[in-house]
């Protein structure tokens, strides 16, 4: 297999990885997973992916930079690329962590049962940039009295009643696969 080849495959099975939950899971907490991510994993999160870019930039990619002779436009060249290059490292390290949380939650460990019948209190809609509309529920969750955001797959109005039996996983976390 060729360099190219090899980083196709790389970047669809990171794809598919980041995608698996969003496909195979119909009901997961989005927030709760966030919390954790922005309470235990987001300093390391950070260090790795700038001091990563900055090595890999300077052994690899700096060799492709365009020939100039002024100082100044060299650093602010390497300067831009590493942060740039950092900011985009996070991202894909930020959804490989995020979807991690998720399936680990489903599939790892016992998962309780539980029956979710409450009012819906507000309704989230958007877009995603490939057009696809987004879907998320707040209520209170009956579990521990908190507001909980859902994502869903379907529209919802503010007043209805949410009516699921959905399942506690390993990170505490509400989720559904049907």
């Amino acid at each position: 297999m060729n360099s190219k080849t090899k980083y196709v495959l790389i970047i669809l099975g990171i794809a598919i990885f980041i995608a698996f939950p969003f496909f195979n899971i119909k009901y997961f907490e989005i927030g709760t997973s966030l919390k954790i991510i922005y309470k235990y994993l987001l300093i390391p999160l950070i260090i790795v992916s700038f001091l990563g870019m900055t090595i890999c930039y300077l052994k690899f990619l700096k060799k492709y930079n365009p020939p100039t002779n002024s100082k100044a436009k060299k650093i602010t060249q390497d300067f831009f690329n590493v942060f740039l290059g950092g900011i985009s490292v996070g991202l894909v390290l930020l959804g490989i962590i995020l979807s991690t949380i998720i399936t680990t939650n489903a599939y790892l460990g016992t998962s309780k049962n539980i029956e979710i019948n409450t009012e819906i209190l507000n309704y989230i809609t958007g877009k995603t940039k490939f057009g696809r509309t987004t879907h998320q529920i707040e209520f209170i969750n009956p579990n521990d009295g908190q507001m909980l955001r859902l994502e869903v797959y379907k529209k919802y109005n503010v007043g209805d009643i949410f009516k699921k039996e959905m399942k506690i996983g390993y990170w505490n976390q509400l989720y559904s696969k049907n």
